[in-house]
């Protein structure tokens, strides 16, 4: 692909509140902003934030110094505006850092990741390769673990720093262009909901447990345990402003809740239990344990455990892979962006609740799987090439 670069007016660093009210007040005139920040989150719980840069269809180009600016309101009010779309890659982080700013997620938003697969290209693609991809420009990659808190920053680390939205702006024009001429932005908005859904940024402590892996192989009490001690340490690193695994680490959670210490002997002879927080907590977290094994568990979610497949079932799973291929050929998307092997798995065992029987999936490729899976499809191979017959 050769996507055009669009031109850009002399760009701005932002870091007084004259002109971030200014800019702000451009920014709301815009159908579109391209949108990412820079920050550090090593040693803090909470993200902190460091830069923002945006760019506008009218040209607008910025930095933003939130290091240098109290109240970053103004923005806040461009990303919370229901009329300006919100332009991001990969934008999980993005967005939550912007909730915990502000309270509110902006919305709505376009991802040119999660995007990428409906045009055919890998999931998961990274910005750089994404960029490389559409414009044929590798990006600079010099200053990617630039420590963003430090000033002033040079012109080398701003023109970096712009250039995540630079070519955002591109990426985004393009895309929208091929999936609207393809009738494939509707199939986004399900997808785009999702991580605009406050739920996904707000860590309840009380929901902290279910972050845990292997959480749901343990019952009753010990469950309990471990349900008090993830919510303990959510509130506790959310507290102290510190990762949650500087608190207390996932296995050795699990390993309390195993093996119901009742002493601080006990509670010290598990691996990976720092001493200082045996010497600051213990006493606590014993009471807890105490407490806890006696009161009965939140519900674990209702999440049907994966049953064994027989060497048949894979095998239709097998052909149902192929049958996808062919598929996902046709309209030029990538297969995992309809569905995966565990997906096509469930589908053969009889599970109806599957994403590719939904919208847009189901219309591009789950009824033609069920058509296979019912007898109604075949496959054969004709002149070298791999045919669906039946159609």
């Amino acid at each position: 692909m050769s996507t055009t670069l669009p031109e850009f007016n002399k760009p701005l660093y932002i870091d007084t509140p004259e002109a971030l009210a200014a800019f702000s007040k451009q920014l709301m005139q815009a159908p579109w902003i391209a949108v990412d920040t820079e920050f550090l989150r090593e040693k803090t719980y909470y993200p902190i934030l460091c830069l923002i840069q945006v760019a506008s269809p009218q040209g607008a180009l910025a930095c933003i110094d939130p290091i240098a600016l109290n109240d970053l309101n103004p923005l806040l009010d461009v990303f919370s505006c229901k009329d300006v779309l919100k332009v991001f890659h990969a934008c999980s982080q993005d967005q939550e850092i912007l909730y915990y700013l502000s309270g509110a997620v902006p919305a709505p938003i376009f991802d040119t990741q999660i995007a990428a697969p409906l045009l055919g290209m890998r999931e998961q693609m990274g910005y750089a390769a994404l960029v490389t991809e559409m414009t044929g420009t590798s990006l600079e990659k010099a200053y990617s673990r630039t420590d963003w808190s430090l000033r002033p920053l040079n012109q080398k680390q701003i023109d970096y720093a712009l250039d995540d939205v630079r070519y955002l702006s591109a990426v985004y024009l393009d895309m929208h262009q091929q999936l609207s001429s393809r009738n494939r932005l509707d199939w986004l908005k399900t997808e785009f909901a999702e991580y605009e859904a406050e739920t996904r940024y707000s860590n309840d402590p009380e929901k902290a447990w279910m972050r845990v892996r292997a959480a749901n192989r343990l019952k009753g009490g010990k469950l309990t345990v471990l349900q008090q001690l993830a919510k303990w340490r959510e509130q506790t690193a959310q507290k102290s402003d510190r990762p949650r695994n500087w608190i207390m680490r996932d296995d050795v959670m699990m390993d309390i809740a195993k093996q119901l210490p009742d002493s601080i002997k006990a509670l010290s002879s598990i691996r990976q239990f720092p001493d200082a927080t045996v010497k600051k907590h213990g006493e606590y977290l014993l009471a807890l344990v105490a407490q806890a094994i006696n009161d009965k568990p939140e519900s674990l979610p209702d999440v049907k455990r994966p049953v064994k497949t027989s060497a048949n079932q894979e095998a239709q799973a097998d052909i149902l892979m192929a049958q996808l291929g062919l598929l996902a050929e046709q309209h030029q998307l990538n297969p995992v962006s309809i569905a995966t092997r565990k997906h096509l798995l469930g589908l053969v065992a009889g599970n109806r609740d599957v994403p590719v029987m939904q919208g847009w999936r189901y219309e591009v490729a789950g009824k033609e799987l069920l058509a296979m899976l019912e007898g109604q499809r075949s496959l054969s191979i004709q002149k070298h090439q791999l045919k669906i017959d039946g159609i």
